[in-house]
């Protein structure tokens, strides 16, 4: 299963942090569904990210079917996934943090296509 990500802060000065999974049903057709849109309290460094995206795994029950994440480049992801990957050693889940994150390529080619238009 993948996983998209992405946060911001609103003009009024809310931070917000979107799950969307990602999926192929045994028809074959893509399915995307929003698991989550969560507010953060206060700003949105790496480890309160990692703990939306824990409690949304672990709310729908999908620690095991992770498959990929892809999100941005920016340093506070890579706190986000140092945390995530204590979270999942710690409940005995295989989680690889280089293999599962697919921010620099899906980053990429957003620049790349931004560039072209």
């Amino acid at each position: 299963m993948l996983f998209s990500l992405d946060h911001w802060t609103s003009p009024n000065h809310h931070a917000f942090c979107g799950v969307l999974g990602h999926w192929i049903s045994a028809t074959g057709d893509l399915v995307t569904v929003l698991l989550g849109m969560e507010r953060f309290s206060g700003t949105h460094p790496g480890a309160n990210q990692a703990q939306i995206i824990w409690k949304l795994l672990e709310q729908y029950r999908l620690r095991h079917k992770v498959g990929y994440f892809t999100t941005n480049k920016e340093t506070n992801n890579d706190t986000a996934w140092n945390e995530l990957g204590k979270m999942f050693r710690n409940g005995n889940v295989a989680f690889d943090q280089v293999s599962t994150s697919l921010w620099r390529f899906g980053h990429l080619i957003n620049l790349i296509v931004k560039a072209f238009l």
